[in-house]
């Protein structure tokens, strides 16, 4: 049974060129990948952070991390920001609008004080639960006291 209207003429593809898609089949692509060769994963780490809730603004101006900035886009072709960032969408924001992804930097130096930090912060905290914790009057403490395990290995 044929259509009324008819059949469409089928596109013909003769060039390479006329193909958009890249990547694997199935839909495995690496959206969020970049051109290692362009990064200097040496002196920088690297981080792709979602434009929600001011969270570049406070990563790029209350924190070290820069955004990536790649006007030839060497670092990642298929960019979509406008500028020279290196941005991607990434999904959808609270009113239904484009969520972006950006690519920032920091000194790896920095972000390994920044990371120290943290950790220093974990331990201290690990520490006073291991000691018993605060014990108030309004701390819970089971039967026998506080107990921590570490499974097979305690962490450095």
């Amino acid at each position: 049974m044929t259509d009324e209207i008819g059949e469409l003429p089928k596109r013909k593809y003769t060039r390479k060129t006329d193909r958009r898609r890249k990547g694997a089949a199935g839909g495995a692509r690496a959206k969020l990948g970049v051109n290692e060769a362009a990064l200097d994963r040496e002196n920088f780490e690297y981080r792709w952070i979602n434009d929600a809730k001011n969270r570049v603004h406070d990563l790029t101006q209350d924190d070290d991390w820069d955004l990536v900035s790649d006007p030839k886009k060497a670092v990642k072709e298929d960019g979509s920001d406008l500028g020279s960032a290196v941005s991607r969408i990434v999904g959808e924001g609270a009113g239904s609008e484009p969520m972006r992804a950006y690519l920032v930097k920091k000194p790896k130096k920095f972000h390994i004080a920044d990371q120290a930090e943290k950790q220093a912060s974990i331990d201290k905290t690990m520490a006073a639960i291991e000691a018993g914790g605060d014990q108030g009057p309004n701390t819970y403490v089971p039967e026998g006291g506080m107990k921590v395990s570490y499974g097979a290995a305690k962490p450095k």
